[in-house]
């Protein structure tokens, strides 16, 4: 059942008040959807639940924030999503890494699961998928329970990091289940999380247009490396890669981080001497703040 933390009656807000807010982030940088999806991936990381209520994070502010807004969270697997409801569409967004637990999840990447009730021969990141089994059912009841009341008919899945992984795992229980006729992922910063066949089959249901945001240099959009067991555990991205950098101030769409071993080691370290790259862990979580504001363009 929902437990709503910051709610607004969806049919209250004024034409002008949400025009104003489409057209103040389309003055900004990013489309208007993309922030509201970067803003909701950053407040899911946020401890205190007066964070939520006044909906305060580091980018967030009135022009993105959501009619209604609350979290769904399950200790054992230390998985926690936030699901927003905005005047045209849903968003559920999953939270990044941020414990110690967290960390070994994401340690464990070549322990993949065969998972037959996506296609045969599909495998992803069994800590992953247990972690998003442990969280399934709340999230469909609720996402039901917001179709019920709003008649909304598309959702976007999104997080940063480890969220945006759990966002490409979530993707195929959540269009499958019939409620939401749209269902669109764009992630920020994610890892791969299945096999060649897993990301066909996904991109085949997203016809290949899940976007996919990473900043240059980041060390975690490369992972998972699988040296000795690349035969075994092989990963393979999904959706289409829009690279951004910091000196630029841009977003370009299809240009994503090569595929070869060798070649996505010296993309992460010597991407490009006149580009500032990010180099630590820390940096991979903080550096996505920065794109709120970028352009998009096209390659």
């Amino acid at each position: 059942m929902i437990t709503p933390i910051l709610t607004i009656n969806l049919f209250t807000m004024s034409f002008k008040t949400l025009l104003f807010a489409c057209l103040l982030a389309s003055s900004l940088a990013l489309p208007y959807v993309d922030q509201m999806l970067l803003s909701n991936s950053m407040i899911v990381g946020r401890e205190d639940q007066l964070d939520l209520v006044n909906w305060e994070c580091v980018v967030c502010d009135s022009s993105n924030r959501p009619l209604h807004a609350h979290y769904i969270e399950e200790k054992a697997k230390d998985i926690k999503a936030i699901l927003s409801v905005y005047p045209t569409f849903v968003v559920l967004a999953f939270r990044y890494t941020n414990t110690l637990q967290n960390v070994w999840q994401d340690i464990l990447y070549a322990n993949q699961v065969v998972d037959i009730s996506v296609c045969d021969n599909c495998k992803v990141q069994k800590a992953y998928k247990n972690m998003w089994l442990t969280i399934v059912d709340d999230v469909m009841n609720d996402l039901k329970e917001i179709k019920k009341q709003t008649g909304l008919t598309q959702i976007y899945i999104t997080g940063i990091s480890l969220g945006g992984g759990l966002s490409v795992i979530s993707y195929i229980d959540i269009k499958n289940s019939g409620i939401f006729s749209k269902v669109n992922v764009i992630t920020f910063g994610a890892p791969r999380v299945g096999n060649k066949n897993y990301a066909a089959h996904f991109d085949s249901h997203t016809n290949g247009k899940s976007l996919r945001y990473i900043v240059k240099g980041d060390p975690i959009v490369v992972l998972p490396e699988c040296l000795i067991t690349a035969l075994i555990c092989n990963y393979k991205h999904t959706g289409i890669p829009i690279t951004c950098t910091e000196e630029s101030q841009q977003c370009v769409m299809n240009t994503g981080e090569p595929e070869g071993i060798f070649e996505k080691m010296m993309w992460r370290r010597h991407a490009d001497p006149s580009q500032k790259n990010l180099g630590s862990l820390v940096d991979h979580i903080t550096g996505y703040k920065k794109i709120y504001n970028h352009t998009l363009v096209e390659a």
